[in-house]
């Protein structure tokens, strides 16, 4: 029945438009490559031979279990992730067992495997291949991907603002599937150092495996529809065994501090209780700190330790906020954004985080660089944050679908700090509980910046309430299962870097708000993980035509006098927490 659909599309289509990863072994584990001739070809597994009747002669086999490059490829367990890597004298032969695929590519191919349901990411010398197994949640495959998934970057406007030229925008046939192409160059700006700039989003569809379809995005130095077509036609699924395992080094390797800013983390990092901090609006500026942080001080009769404020590239460092909140007794959890004004017109703005990988910034990030160094107190440090979403800026699947670019901007950004010799900030890795859009390419760990830069993971969660149910589906969460499955999720890929939870709070639209909130200083010390909270003290409003001032989620600790009660009795002590 798909097929047909896909079918009927393509007939009615209208062409719009003419490292290898870390992993946690020792050296000793890991092994040489493996090679097994027998005259001038290898030995295959007899199970294997349907996967390479058509690529011969083959010079070199090599066997990985997720990151692990295999001494005997029989001892392969295929309840987990295995890839196979065949070479011939022209091409590589990929095999991903539970990304279900296998594919040609290039012979100067290598391979990281790290990533797990991140996919596999390819290097060559002139380009870049990111392959993964995705899943629509909605039976309307194409419809999901065309609506959302490339609804930044296949509209002309967003193209002609970031000095994009299309090439290609179709759904064909390539070899035996029906394919949605995208194909497109980025201009960088004069002097750029970016050389893969010509991107190609490849959607492959196939009736059998219903809403699970594959990605395929190669990036390179120029666009070449023969050998993406060639790379295309060489794909083919099955059906997909074994689980992904992400296989990403992520303990800390900590920098060369000042002595305040060390003891400050150590500190952190030893605390068996919670570091218990808030956010308001505007609260740490160029003009100084909110006087709404004293207001709220006074009526909990409790003195914060830590706050949050943000900041946005274009804009000056707000050092006199920083200033008078480490006046008083305060250290100020920093966000940097690299956005538009309110994140607006995400598909038609031009995107400032291009113009900062291009090095367009470079003199407005290293203003920002001296002055914190001048400051030379602890400064809790978070660069784009939540950026496995889709509203912001510098979201993943706006800023061309390729999460590189997360991780250029935050790499400049690193580099000219490092340069300018910054000893006192800390830095926060914030990624969005739950990916949105929920794809493989988007995982969070795929924007990972690695180890050597990042010494606190930052996590994301609300209680959003059920306001937004006929808009959003939002539905009320309690605390203690949002947080197990948070705490469950992280412990698999950041068990032993120190977390703090960047910003949270629950709405008061369809529950118990301070039931949640008396849960929440009963079990957040439980998680073992967790050193520091900053409760988001603002509300969400409604934006719709006739409803606005409606504050559709209201996240206030003060809402009504039982929640501040509550707040203050946590701050305080006076609720136990649970036992581990």
């Amino acid at each position: 029945m798909k097929r047909n659909i896909l079918t009927a599309v393509l007939a009615l289509a209208v062409c719009i438009g003419a490292i290898v990863g870390c992993s946690c072994l020792t050296e000793g584990e890991l092994q040489l490559p493996l090679s097994f001739y027998n005259g001038d070809s290898i030995d295959l597994h007899p199970e294997l031979h349907e996967y390479t009747d058509d690529f011969s002669p083959i010079t070199s086999l090599e066997a990985y279990q997720g990151n692990v490059l295999l001494a005997d490829p029989t001892k392969a367990d295929y309840r987990y992730d295995v890839k196979k890597v065949y070479k011939n004298a022209e091409s590589t032969r990929i095999i991903d067992f539970p990304g279900g695929f296998y594919l040609d590519l290039p012979g100067d191919v290598r391979f990281d495997f790290s990533r797990g349901e991140g996919g596999v990411k390819g290097y060559g010398e002139r380009y870049e291949v990111l392959l993964t197994r995705e899943a629509s949640p909605y039976v309307e495959t194409l419809m999901y991907v065309d609506d959302y998934i490339n609804k930044y970057v296949a509209n002309p406007a967003y193209q002609k603002s970031n000095n994009v030229t299309l090439h290609e925008d179709t759904l064909r046939y390539v070899g035996s599937y029906p394919v949605r192409i995208l194909s497109m160059t980025r201009q960088p700006a004069e002097g750029s150092e970016i050389t893969l700039n010509s991107y190609t989003f490849a959607y492959i569809f196939d009736e059998q495996y219903g809403q699970i379809y594959h990605r395929i995005m190669i990036k390179a130095q120029e666009y070449n529809r023969e050998t993406v077509d060639k790379i295309l036609a060489s794909f083919v699924p099955f059906e997909a065994s074994g689980r992904h395992m992400t296989m990403i080094e992520t303990k800390p390797t900590l920098p060369n501090w000042n002595e305040e800013t060390a003891k400050f983390y150590n500190e952190l990092c030893n605390r068996t209780d919670i570091l218990w901090g808030v956010y308001n609006y505007k609260l740490i500026t160029v003009e100084g700190m909110a006087p709404t942080m004293e207001e709220l001080q006074q009526k909990l009769d409790y003195r914060f330790q830590l706050c949050m404020g943000y900041t946005y590239l274009m804009e000056e460092p707000p050092m006199k906020g920083l200033w008078e909140a480490y006046n008083d007794g305060k250290i100020t959890e920093m966000t940097l954004q690299v956005c538009t004004i309110d994140h607006s017109a995400l598909d038609s703005a031009k995107n400032p985080n291009f113009e900062v990988i291009d090095g367009l910034w470079d003199d407005q990030i290293r203003k920002y660089a001296k002055a914190f160094k001048e400051f030379s107190h602890p400064i809790l440090f978070r660069v784009n944050n939540e950026m496995n979403t889709d509203w912001c800026t510098y979201s993943g699947v706006v800023t061309l679908q390729d999460p590189d670019i997360y991780k250029m901007v935050f790499d400049r950004i690193y580099g000219i700090f490092c340069e300018e010799g910054v000893d006192n900030v800390i830095w926060i890795f914030n990624p969005q509980y739950g990916n949105y859009p929920p794809a493989s390419f988007n995982h969070y760990m795929n924007y990972y910046p690695g180890y050597d830069k990042i010494q606190l993971l930052g996590v994301t969660k609300y209680n959003t309430g059920n306001y937004f149910f006929e808009l959003y589906h939002e539905e009320w969460n309690d605390f203690k299962p949002s947080f197990d499955g948070l705490n469950d999720l992280y412990q698999q890929t950041f068990p032993d870097t120190p977390w703090i939870v960047t910003e949270f709070a629950s709405s008061s639209y369809g529950g118990d708000k301070v039931k949640w909130m008396e849960e929440m200083f009963t079990y957040m010390p439980t998680y073992k993980n967790i050193k520091a909270a900053v409760w988001f003290n603002w509300g969400d409003p409604d934006f719709r035509e006739g409803k606005e001032g409606i504050i559709a989620r209201p996240y206030y600790l003060d809402e009504t006098p039982e929640t501040l009660d509550v707040f203050r009795r946590g701050v305080k002590g006076e609720i136990s927490p649970a036992t581990p």
